[in-house]
């Protein structure tokens, strides 16, 4: 990378500011010709912000997605290898793996979230959703964010895995303990601690889940991934307890950080 390609962001991209509007900012890195930027995340990192660059990266072989590491460098040396089983299981969500082992693992996937079983959630989906809206509507004014973007990926997720209603809150905050550790690039030991228990605590319940569900199939989609195959392939044991505590994570950071945009549109575009 010569160095007209890149161009130091340190500060531009984590801050308070940046959090509460970004779009300035995103709007003057892509108007600037160069495309890599330096920015201090974790031990130190690039961001890509054209579509074209971000394309092309994701498809060299020469860049690793085995980046785990990297989110301990922040961490004093002397306290990141008590957080051995924190990484090892971040390390096998799809997110930090290569291909081929990425591929083939997608492939099985695949089949667990195939247009014919999400089609069936949508009742479930549906009522989550108006049983969410029914409390706003009691309420004199909502923070739609908090009542329905944040809980609901996770709702959505438990009921696709079978996790009984009373455990939906703790699923919730589990979850929400590991996506806060990975967004956060200045995270602490105490982040970090929070962040193993949590994952400790998932990964005990699927695996409780896994063995319950080969005594006793159901119709949720950890009964269906057991039964996965592709071309002779199979998710190992591992994989079974694995997939749905990542697929869990996966599904909660996107669609709570965009609902939140996406309905300050409508607003804007409508009157209510």
């Amino acid at each position: 990378m010569s160095a007209a390609q890149a161009t130091p962001a340190t500060g531009l991209v984590f801050t308070d500011e940046i959090r509460k509007d970004p779009y300035p900012t995103y709007r003057r890195f892509l108007e600037n010709n160069q495309i890599f930027h330096s920015v201090p995340y974790g031990g130190g990192g690039w961001a890509v912000f054209r579509h074209a660059a971000c394309s092309s990266l994701i498809r060299d072989s020469r860049i690793s997605a085995k980046r785990v590491g990297a989110s301990f460098l922040a961490l004093p040396p002397e306290s990141r290898a008590e957080f051995g089983e924190l990484a090892r299981m971040l390390s096998l969500w799809l997110l930090f793996i290569d291909a081929p082992e990425h591929s083939r693992l997608r492939k099985l996937m695949n089949k667990g979230f195939s247009r014919l079983v999400v089609d069936g959630l949508r009742p479930q989906i549906e009522d989550i959703v108006e049983q969410m809206l029914e409390a706003m509507r009691r309420a004199s004014e909502a923070d739609v964010v908090r009542e329905v973007a944040y809980p609901l990926p996770v709702r959505v997720m438990a009921e696709m895995f079978g996790v009984p209603e009373l455990l939906h809150e703790q699923f919730i905050r589990w979850t929400n303990a590991v996506t806060m550790f990975l967004g956060n690039p200045n995270r602490t030991v105490e982040q970090t601690q929070i962040a193993q228990e949590a994952i400790l605590a998932l990964k005990e319940f699927f695996r409780g889940a896994v063995a319950e569900r080969r005594q006793r199939k159901g119709s949720d989609l950890i009964s269906l991934l057991l039964d996965i195959e592709e071309d002779g392939e199979v998710l190992t044991e591992e994989e079974q307890c694995s997939t749905p505590l990542v697929t869990g994570l996966s599904a909660f950071g996107t669609p709570t950080a965009t609902s939140g945009p996406r309905i300050m549109q409508l607003t804007a575009r409508f009157s209510f």
